[in-house]
């Protein structure tokens, strides 16, 4: 038996075709027997029906498969020697239940067969990826997707997330050179839009692993009369208008991925909204106008991704102290006024991006907690706004009412939160903003051990281009800090903006702004 193995759009199947109707030539009563199939499909009956047809076996449509199989193997136990040629499987096939018999070499049997399941699966990964691809109607940045992938289980167990990142570039990359995605911009791609809707298609016509419920992107305001089913794997509602969600959804217990991200006029989620996505793994509510979430969201206990930022209404999220599977929290540019109730039970959490704009505090030893995080990101980008919630614009008689005005609040991180970091083993990346008292009477030979870092000391605005790769401390309006780095900072002020210089023992760029 024979595979066909390659990146796609390499002309594999063209090879096998061409090939297989040279073997048409030869005669099937011959002692020694070969043939090529092409299986575009790996449900059984259809397998099967390719190979009778080879076989010039006759069968009774309405044969069961175990029938079938019978006949096919008395068949192919008269041959000497088989080649069977498959091509184009993205899944595997039992070819006892197809009536294939087995190589009697049953140790390179082993070999191969581990083979083939190695690239039954990596194939299966793409295809799964690929066709993850189909429930965005624009542009997907590429951290995004792999952020999902992830998620999904798609690239492989791995140790750490860098590894799995590694994994999704590499996935990337090969459906580019398949042409099935395209870059689009600077770290994003995009499907066009006939691979999209062949996608699509694909997704919801074999079987149940992939079927999609995708609305995406079509100015939908409401979803109450969108038919949905108990077997779809994945949802989405990216890129509309909806304002609500119904009340009571279907229950749908195989869903592993709700994305309802920019959809700016949804404010709510109903009380029990996530009760009927016992199995969900991806949540993406970013760029929604919510200001609550559900508290059904703690009986999620397969959830691994939380992706709600730009969610600029949301000032508190419900406890979280169920998510004992979740792997990503993103709360990048929301307002929130406390650290969820439950955050120190997350021991799998690995990415965290939680921006402290209008945090009280994050209370003592709850970083310490977090045994498995790998990256933190604690930086803001939002700045002084007057902004309008999108209430306003769905309620009558207003006159362009202005919601809330809002000033950007020094984010600083204390020093006992900025001590615990130290006893974080697995941190590889830091993005955090300090008061000069954290940096102080302290041994930060620890941050050695990142691989990239972006500090902030003091409480003015900075605006410094950062490549995710860099070490580097930014200071602003800290004078002791100035003063006992004063040989570092001349640098800087001799309009050197970026030199080499060492931060108790750690090595980075530093950059001075007054």
């Amino acid at each position: 038996m024979s595979s066909s193995e390659g990146t796609g759009g390499v002309e594999k199947t063209t090879l096998v075709k061409n090939l297989n109707n040279e073997l048409l030539k030869t005669d099937v009563s011959r002692s020694k027997l070969s043939f090529g199939i092409v299986v575009l499909f790996t449900d059984v009956r259809k397998v099967q029906a390719q190979i009778v047809n080879r076989l010039e076996v006759i069968v009774d449509n309405e044969e069961s498969v175990e029938s079938i199989a019978s006949k096919i193997y008395q068949r192919l136990k008269q041959e000497k020697s088989l080649h069977l040629i498959l091509d184009d499987v993205w899944e595997p096939i039992n070819l006892d239940e197809v009536g294939v018999p087995q190589p009697e070499d049953s140790a390179g049997s082993k070999q191969r067969s581990k083979h083939v399941n190695e690239n039954v699966k990596k194939r299966g990964d793409i295809q799964s990826c690929f066709l993850y691809c189909s429930l965005y109607p624009a542009a997907i940045l590429t951290n995004d997707l792999i952020k999902c992938w992830w998620s999904e289980g798609f690239l492989g167990e791995h140790d750490t997330y860098e590894e799995a990142y590694n994994r999704g570039i590499t996935m990337i990359e090969s459906l580019k050179d398949a042409c099935l995605i395209e870059t689009r911009e600077l770290n994003s791609v995009k499907m066009h839009d006939v691979v999209h809707d062949v996608s699509i298609w694909i997704a919801n016509s074999f079987g149940t692993e992939h079927n999609s419920l995708i609305q995406a992107g079509i100015e939908l305001a409401e979803i109450s009369h969108i038919k949905m089913s108990a077997s779809h794997k994945r949802i989405s509602f990216v890129s509309n208008r909806i304002n609500s969600l119904p009340d009571c959804f279907m229950e749908c217990p195989e869903t592993t991925s709700l994305l309802l991200q920019d959809n700016d006029p949804l404010v709510k989620t109903p009380h029990e909204h996530f009760l009927a996505f016992p199995a969900l793994r991806v949540l993406n509510l970013s760029e929604t106008g919510i200001t609550a979430l559900s508290s059904s969201i703690n009986s999620l206990y397969q959830l691994r991704a939380v992706i709600l930022k730009d969610c600029h209404w949301l000032t508190e999220l419900p406890p979280i102290d169920n998510l004992c599977n979740l792997l990503l929290l993103d709360c990048a540019n929301i307002m929130l006024h406390y650290v969820p109730h439950g955050m120190d039970k997350l021991t799998d959490l690995k990415l965290l991006h939680l921006p402290p704009t209008a945090l009280e505090s994050i209370g003592q030893g709850i970083l310490l907690k977090l045994s498995s995080i790998e990256i933190i990101n604690m930086m803001c980008t939002l700045s002084w706004r007057i902004s309008r919630h999108p209430q306003f614009h769905q309620e009558q008689g207003t006159d362009n009412t202005l919601g809330i005005v809002r000033k950007k609040r020094v984010p600083l991180l204390g020093t006992t939160s900025f001590d615990e970091l130290s006893s974080l083993h697995k941190l590889t990346s830091l993005s955090i903003k300090l008061d000069s008292s954290s940096i102080f009477n302290g041994d930060h030979t620890w941050m050695t051990r990142l691989k990239r870092f972006r500090i902030e000391v003091g409480e003015g605005p900075m605006r410094v281009p950062f490549n995710k790769s860099t070490r580097m401390i930014g200071i602003s309006k800290c004078e002791i800090f100035m003063t006992t780095f004063g040989v570092a900072l001349d640098l800087a002020h001799r309009g050197i903006p970026f030199g080499k210089n060492c931060f108790n023992g750690v090595s980075s760029r530093i950059s001075s702004f007054s």
